[in-house]
Parts: structure tokens; sequence; C-alpha cells
């Protein structure tokens, strides 16, 4: 039984190893990293903005979450550089080399959790870089002028850095882009054709958007996106929340994206 768990872990180890490689050295990652971050120029310049008059970083990041159309497209462009990734295995026959070797359940586990890191690495970086950018020239625009006391967010504006709240925005709308990248791939299991790999995400976040109007606030990724009060106003609370239930949301797709996958390594095998 020891043997056979340090197996799988030095499977696990080296697949991730490789499919970490493939993020690192994929040009798609940079170049979604920049389209980006002109999407959300050109989202929060139909706002208002001109070049060198951009609004501060807090009013941007909630100028971000209110335009849905800009929003979808973000989703989209995050999920690009990995959004194939299961399609273009089964094409080269990819799929059947790296199961033989590390097993069916670490290649789905890897596909899930890198996928998933891929897409938040993508958002986080361009929102940041943006962020940043809004800061040098517009200032990061926290205050507890604008953040009353009782509200989200105040414990962190009323400290020593409250600068922070932009950044925690920031990973907020990262999160939720995980989970619709991982939605994306899954229905991409479900569908695998390449238009479905490239536009699975942009579908599922209009399906699971519709859905959550029906949803209890604390399971609706919209409100977890606009930094969800539904578990209370402390800061720390709202993070641990969030997390919990985007990590719920990847690993219901990921039971999903496995039943898939094993059928059709189970059909192939035959």
């Amino acid at each position: 039984m020891g043997n056979r768990i340090k197996k799988i872990i030095r499977n696990f180890r080296g697949l991730w190893s490789q499919e970490i490689h493939r993020i690192i050295y994929n040009w798609k990652v940079y170049v979604c990293i920049v389209v980006y971050f002109l999407v959300i120029f050109i989202s929060t310049k139909e706002a208002g903005s001109i070049f060198f008059k951009l609004m501060n970083a807090y009013q941007s990041m909630l100028q971000i979450n209110l335009i849905s159309n800009f929003s979808k497209l973000l989703v989209l462009v995050a999920s690009v550089p990995f959004a194939t990734s299961y399609y273009e295995d089964i094409q080269n026959g990819y799929i059947n080399y790296i199961v033989s070797r590390s097993g069916t359940g670490v290649y789905i586990f890897t596909k899930v959790t890198v996928c998933a890191i891929s897409s938040f690495l993508v958002s986080f970086a361009g929102l940041t870089m943006y962020s940043l950018l809004c800061c040098i020239i517009s200032g990061h625009g926290v205050s507890v002028g604008l953040i009353p006391e009782g509200a989200k967010f105040y414990d962190v504006a009323s400290g020593s850095m409250p600068w922070m709240v932009v950044f925690i925005m920031c990973f907020f709308f990262s999160i939720v882009s995980c989970v619709y990248a991982v939605m994306g791939m899954t229905l991409s299991a479900f569908l695998p054709n390449k238009f479905v790999a490239v536009t699975g995400t942009l579908f599922m976040n209009i399906l699971v958007e519709e859905i959550n109007y029906y949803l209890p606030e604390f399971l609706s990724l919209y409100f977890i996106r606009n930094c969800n009060t539904a578990y209370g106003q402390d800061t720390k609370v709202i993070v641990i929340g969030s997390v919990m239930v985007v990590l719920g949301y990847i690993i219901l797709s990921g039971l999903v994206f496995s039943r898939y996958v094993k059928r059709r390594i189970s059909y192939e095998s035959h």
C-alpha cells in the first residue's frame, strides 16, 4: 500500500511538473495576459476613462465587476492558454501515453488543478498589472470615507495597508475565473471538438450566471466575484468562505470531467 501511494505521488509530481512547464513555456499565456490587460483598459475607457487619466484602482475594480459583457470576455481570455489542452491531448494521442505512465486519476487531477491555476494566473496577473498602473497614475482610491464602518473591507481599509483592498478584489475575480475555466474544460470532455474547447468557458459562464439567480447568495459565483458578504463582513471570513465554495465548484466539475475522461479511456482501450 505504501509503495502504491509513493508511486502515485511520484507520478503526480512528474506530470504536474510537465504540465506547469507547458504553461511557463506557452506563448499563449503571455499573450493572454497582455490581451487581458487591454480588455480591462478598453472596458474602463468605455466607462469614461482616457489614457493617462485613469480612474483610481478601487473604482476601476468596481467598474470591471459591473460591466457584465467585458467581464465575460475576461473570463474567456483567462481560460484560453489551457482551454484546448484536453482536446489537444485527445487529437495528438497524448492522453493514452500519459495515462499509461501516470494513471487515469493522476491525469485527471493534474488537468483540473493546472487548468484552474493557469486561469487564475492570467486573470490575477492582468488585473494586478492594470491596478498597479491605476495606482501609479491615479492612486489606489481606498479610504474609510468610501468604505464606511461595518461595511466589507472596512477592516482592511482602516488598517496600515488600505491598498490591499484592490488586490483582494483582484483575487476574488480571479478565483471565479478558475471555476469557469474548469467548467469549460469539462464541457470539452463531454463534447470534444475545438470550437467547444475554445468557447466552452464562455458558454458555462453565461449558463451558470443564469442559474445563480435561483441559488442562495452564499453559493453564487456572481456574488463571490463581487466579494460576497453572505459569509459576514470580516475580510478573512469572506476570503475563506469564498475559497471553500469555489473549491466545491471545482471539485464537482472535476468529478464530471473525470467521468467522461474515464469513459473515453475505457472505450479506447477496448
